[in-house]
């Protein structure tokens, strides 16, 4: 995987968690 597709990844995963935890 490259860089971006991980960074992208993370973005993704923090935002479902911001979202659940609201």
């Amino acid at each position: 995987m490259t860089k971006k597709k991980i960074l992208m990844s993370a973005v993704a995963v923090l935002a479902a968690v911001n979202t659940f935890a609201q």
